[in-house]
């Protein structure tokens, strides 16, 4: 039977469809990352401001900024002259007052065993002990009848006035002796009134040097040489590289986007490192004009603090949402719809309409939550024409409809 010749049209193009034209790719693992990128600058924890505890001029500065300052190292010292001269005066009175108590204090220590008053109270004391005798024999002469009572009374009322002498000189060798006590605790309570003022000096004059009170960079030097160092201005600011920081000021529109430790990656210009950070404080303050808010992000990193350079630019990417080990594909191949999402699976020329679970959207690539696995070959291309079992080809090179 011959075919008329619109049956044979139909079959020969019947027998050359091969399909529709589509492109495809594989479903790999991957990790997808949605972040916002900022640059931020590094910056000490802590700075500390160092001031002089005295007013004086400045004789040396032994610093410049930026110089790194081990702790107790000296920075700067001033004119301590005035000060020395000033000790060198007390000293000498110090000297002569201890030289002065020396002597004081032997002849307080002599004093009952060598003074004449105690030589003459001794003197005293015999000839009182030897009329006390006197006036026993006088005693029994009298009561005998043998004197008569006026030469006992004589010799009674002497006996009464050497009595008085002997008080009276006791009361003045007591009152020598506290006397010269007083003058001794006197001279000295000076003494160390003059090593308390010399001691003062002292510390003064280690005042005159300017230490760091711990290791850093000397970030700023207020005075130069010749200058009056005063206390109520910082003298020199140092900071504290033990622990640092990556300050960075973010727009209000993004401010939603990131919280409190929440994942950082920091890349360091200059230095070639990349690190993983949390931010640590969010302000609370935002400014008028600008509408930025300050966010700062300490670095633990103990091991590369020395590498960090103050001041030096830092690529900071805020860490929005992350898919870590998730089938990747390209957004091209999604077909949204009404109810859900599905893509074209491609397997011995047919393809398989999927409803997939998307998650993380990054540029180009989505994440797939569920609905296809690794390896699987999804439609890229032409998705229009496609319907779940349509017959397909692969084909390189532009889009064909």
């Amino acid at each position: 039977m011959i075919k008329n010749n619109q049956s044979l049209k139909k079959e020969t193009s019947n027998s050359l469809d091969l399909g529709v034209p589509i492109q495809v790719e594989n479903v790999e693992l991957g990790n997808l990352t949605k972040s916002m990128h900022y640059t931020g600058l590094m910056e000490s924890k802590s700075t500390v401001n160092i001031s002089s505890k005295i007013t004086a001029e400045i004789k040396d500065i032994y610093v410049n900024e930026g110089d790194w300052v081990e702790k107790g190292s000296l920075i700067a010292k001033l004119d301590d002259s005035k000060l020395i001269a000033n000790k060198k005066t007390l000293e000498s009175k110090l000297k002569t007052l201890q030289i002065n108590s020396s002597y004081l204090s032997q002849e307080v220590s002599d004093y009952y065993t060598s003074s004449s008053a105690i030589y003459s109270l001794e003197k005293l004391e015999s000839e009182i002990t030897y009329l006390n005798d006197q006036k026993m024999k006088m005693k029994a002469l009298l009561d005998a009848g043998a004197i008569p009572k006026n030469t006992y009374d004589e010799l009674e009322q002497k006996s009464l006035s050497m009595d008085i002498q002997k008080n009276e000189l006791k009361s003045t060798i007591d009152n020598n002796y506290e006397s010269l006590e007083n003058q001794k605790n006197m001279l000295n309570s000076q003494i160390e009134e003059l090593k308390t003022m010399i001691d003062e000096i002292d510390m003064t004059i280690k005042d005159t040097e300017i230490r760091a009170p711990l290791s850093g960079n000397i970030r700023v030097i207020n005075y130069e040489k010749g200058d009056l160092a005063i206390g109520t201005k910082p003298f020199v600011t140092i900071d504290d590289r033990n622990e640092m920081k990556v300050l960075v000021s973010v727009s209000e529109k993004d401010l939603s986007n990131i919280k409190e430790n929440g994942k950082v990656k920091l890349g360091i210009i200059g230095r070639g490192l990349n690190l993983d950070a949390q931010i640590t404080k969010i302000s609370s303050y935002m400014n008028s004009k600008t509408k930025m808010t300050d966010v700062e992000i300490n670095i633990n990193q103990e091991e590369i603090l020395d590498e960090l350079i103050i001041g030096s630019t830092v690529d900071v990417e805020f860490v929005i949402e992350e898919s870590e080990n998730s089938p990747l594909i390209s957004k091209e191949s999604l077909v949204k719809q009404t109810d859900a999402t599905y893509v074209y699976t491609v397997k011995d020329g047919l393809v398989t309409k999927k409803q997939v679970e998307i998650g993380i959207e990054v540029k180009d690539k989505v994440a797939i939550l569920n609905g296809i696995e690794t390896g699987e070959k999804i439609a890229i291309k032409n998705l229009k024409n496609l319907y779940d079992g349509a017959k397909v080809y692969i084909y390189q090179g532009e889009d064909k409809e």
